[in-house]
């Protein structure tokens, strides 16, 4: 798993951390709004304990996921709710309109 580690907040453009190690489960990475990436990966290191956090319905704060386990590949819809991905690739956030360039070369 890669990621890049651009942030943006209005027009100001830093570095984030986006791909976090979960012990005992794999990799996380995350792509969208920064304050509900950080809650959302702060619960998952935390293996899940308590609720999940609420995702706001304000759609700059939307956020998504990936996690790598040794059982595959799942998508994390806000972070949350994991569906196994059965892909050879796959990308989330500003990057993944290439993932149909890549396809279309195939």
């Amino acid at each position: 798993m890669a990621a890049d580690t651009q942030t943006t907040i209005g027009n100001y453009t830093t570095t984030t951390k986006k791909l976090y190690s979960i012990d005992g489960v794999g990799v996380a990475g995350f792509a969208g709004g920064g304050s509900t990436m950080l809650k959302i990966a702060e619960w998952w290191r935390n293996g899940c304990q308590g609720d999940a956090p609420e995702i706001p319905k304000d759609s700059d704060e939307s956020c998504q996921g990936i996690l790598a386990t040794a059982e595959g590949v799942y998508y994390l819809a806000d972070g949350i709710v994991p569906m196994l991905l059965d892909a050879d690739y796959f990308a989330i956030g500003s990057g993944s309109d290439f993932e149909d360039i890549y396809r279309d070369w195939e």
